[in-house]
């Protein structure tokens, strides 16, 4: 059957079934949000009390305004780093709970399921799919929400900033953005499609590995290690062929991106088909 690729409409649909999962945590979201805006503010604080200091403090032969400016500029540090600190400890939590609450809800639907989904779909991809899949759920809960949310509030923030301070720079650099962005989201797409590709080939290395170890007396009985020895080498060195594509592809990605968001974003995790889907 062929691999159908998501769309955006259902990817939107996926995200949604998050939804109730997200709403069982609200004190999490609430804190992190509250973090979130604290620690993005005062990053944003953080070059004007720089420049507050820079200019009326070394301009200035008084000591007592060049200690302020010091004070200052480290209590937007210190405030900085505790909401830092406090918003990541919200949001990777929350990813936690998610998956955690996923797993159960996941392992609970399998076991319901007939006799006939389990003789058609590999036991070795519903366990790889029940472990990779829910943990790629938590990446994209723990880290990537928190890291697209608060790199809107930075760019809304630093564009107005940037506003402010010298319009004209904002003028050239608005110019410049669409050569930036162009080429993220042709590469985008490529990782998504490379990311959704890597998993599954994992899952397949995991479905063959389950099935010669579940039928270990069988295998030894007909001598085919060599042979179940060979088909496990062959997955595994395909999934790594398709995540050097992957890792290639990113690494072009993160020259002209954000390093930092791109290694930490899984495009796609949510865009896989469904656990066990037939291929």
């Amino acid at each position: 059957m062929p691999e159908s690729h998501p769309t955006s409409q259902g990817k939107l649909n996926t995200y949604r079934m998050l939804l109730p999962l997200l709403g069982e945590q609200r004190l999490l979201i609430i804190g992190w949000l509250f973090f979130l805006t604290i620690s993005s503010a005062a990053t944003l604080t953080l070059p004007a009390a720089a420049r507050f200091m820079i200019d009326r403090g070394f301009g200035q032969t008084d000591p007592q305004l060049l200690n302020a400016g010091f004070m200052g500029l480290f209590v937007v540090a210190m405030v900085m780093a505790a909401a830092g600190a406090l918003r990541y400890f919200c949001i990777t939590l929350l990813g936690e709970r998610v998956a955690a609450k996923l797993r159960t809800r996941l392992y609970a639907h399998l076991l319901t399921l007939d006799q006939a989904f389990f003789e058609r779909t590999r036991s070795g991809e519903l366990v790889s799919r029940l472990a990779a899949d829910t943990e790629l759920v938590q990446t994209v809960v723990g880290s990537t929400l928190s890291l697209s949310l608060r790199s809107l509030l930075m760019l809304v923030g630093s564009t107005v900033m940037l506003i402010v301070t010298s319009p004209r720079l904002a003028g050239l650099t608005a110019l410049v953005i669409p050569a930036v962005i162009l080429p993220i989201v042709v590469l985008g797409r490529r990782v998504e499609k490379l990311s959704r590709e890597s998993q599954d080939r994992i899952a397949d290395a995991s479905a063959v590995a389950s099935e010669s170890i579940n039928a270990i007396h069988t295998v030894q009985a007909y001598t085919r290690e060599p042979r179940e020895r060979e088909r496990y080498s062959n997955a595994v060195w395909l999934a790594l062929k398709t995540a050097g594509h992957r890792i290639a592809t990113t690494a072009w990605l993160t020259g002209i991106g954000d390093p930092a968001g791109i290694r930490r974003h899984h495009p796609g995790a949510l865009g896989r088909r469904p656990c066990g889907a037939r291929r």
